[in-house]
């Protein structure tokens, strides 16, 4: 019973931790623009009639218009509350690991999953947040299902009423989703058998919104025109709203991917792919051979994460197509429940055999990140930072004073 309650103690203080980080982060955006990318893509709406990616910049000024909500809290507190859920449903799937503590660690701290913006701010407040929302919520009911907590009825439900839905409404708001769409469509596969198994057409009904949002792009006039439009237009750039205004996918890999496909880049984002993957894809897989965890169908992981390889060819931000394959993969293997004992407790750890395993998960953690973007060859970025370098440029910030923190982030006055 102590041990229980030493578990749960660990559980809970690594939940607050990253509550107030992400809670630090929110304060912050308040005040400073931390991503203008996606602040200024929040902005697109239907003023000039149905175009994709319109969906939440409408909604952002209607509350703007008629309840007088400034359109820079609407925008942080979305991605706030969108990081707080995705938080609490993290720390829902990894629960079943909290009794060993090595494991529970790394999967909680993983500068490559719900950490990721935080030790890259480039990766914060960007709409790929509501793709991660999506696969943890299909993993927890996936989970429930094979825990026998709901019947394939009540999981038909949530998918029905809620994961296709929310699923639609995302496609609206940005259609990166429509790359996650494979994993949703294979996880429901494994548990939607026999006289269950005509229900997967229900994800046919995603093809309306996806041709939609591919039949009305935003082009460079449509463009020009919402700029025009927008009555505030602090904090905004034209670029960025003609550099999203590229709807043919050739231009698309013209200006992104042979910007971004040199031998140099290729070299190091592999090298750094292989860095975050490798770990997560190892250690689920050693659970599977060793039967700790039981998988039918182990080919449906790699099948799930196939689709994102193609952004890759049309966007520049590899960093970030990284996270989210490495978070999918999270996300296949986590629905699993643990059959066998997995217990490391605080005393154990300090036994020899784990000691390497201590140090290297402590600089995997708090050393290293995925740099979000983009030619890190022309920019020599590096995988160095994490929780360690975080530390460090507050610390400057506030009592060196040898930051300028005004040419990184914008005030958001």
């Amino acid at each position: 019973m102590k041990q229980d309650r030493i578990f749960l103690i660990y559980y809970y203080l690594l939940f607050l931790l990253i509550i107030l980080i992400f809670t630090s982060i929110y304060l912050f955006s308040i005040v400073r623009v931390i991503n203008a990318w996606t602040y200024t893509e929040s902005h697109i709406n239907y003023s000039e009639g149905f175009i994709g990616r319109g969906l939440f910049g409408t909604v952002m000024l209607f509350f703007n218009k008629y309840l007088s909500i400034p359109t820079k809290y609407f925008y942080s507190t979305f991605f706030y509350l969108m990081s707080l859920i995705n938080v609490y449903l993290f720390f829902l799937l990894i629960k079943q690991y909290k009794r060993n503590i090595l494991i529970f660690t790394f999967l909680a701290l993983n500068p490559a999953l719900i950490l990721f913006s935080f030790y890259d701010l480039g990766g914060y407040a960007r709409f790929e947040i509501i793709a991660v929302t999506a696969m943890m919520l299909n993993s927890y009911y996936a989970r429930n299902f094979y825990i026998k907590k709901i019947s394939k009825e009540d999981y038909l439900t949530y998918l029905k009423y809620l994961i296709i839905p929310f699923l639609a409404i995302c496609i609206f708001i940005n259609e990166i989703i429509i790359f996650t769409i494979s994993f949703h469509i294979l996880l429901s596969l494994e548990i939607l058998k026999k006289k269950y198994f005509f229900n997967i057409f229900l994800y046919l009904l995603l093809l309306i919104p996806i041709c939609l949002v591919y039949t009305f792009k935003i082009d460079q006039e449509i463009a020009l025109k919402l700029f025009n439009n927008l009555q505030n237009k602090e904090n905004l750039d034209l670029w960025i709203l003609k550099a999203i205004a590229v709807p043919d996918l050739v231009d698309r890999f013209n200006i992104d991917g042979s910007y971004m496909f040199t031998k140099g880049n290729f070299i190091r984002y592999t090298s750094i792919f292989i860095i975050f993957f490798a770990p997560i894809y190892i250690f689920f897989n050693y659970l599977r051979l060793n039967r700790y965890i039981l998988i039918k169908k182990n080919y449906f992981c790699l099948l799930s994460i196939l689709p994102i390889f193609f952004i890759f060819l049309i966007a520049r931000d590899w960093g970030r197509w990284m996270h989210l394959i490495i978070f999918m993969t999270f996300c296949f293997y986590i629905k699993f429940p643990i059959k066998k004992n997995l217990d490391i407790n605080f005393v154990k750890i300090f036994k020899l055999k784990y000691i390497f395993c201590m140090i290297t998960l402590f600089f995997y953690l708090f050393f290293i990140r995925i740099p979000h973007c983009c030619n890190i060859e022309k920019l020599q970025i590096t995988i160095y930072g994490g929780a360690i370098e975080k530390v460090k440029v507050l610390y400057d910030i506030i009592f060196i004073k040898k930051i300028d923190i005004d040419k990184r982030f914008r005030k958001n006055d």
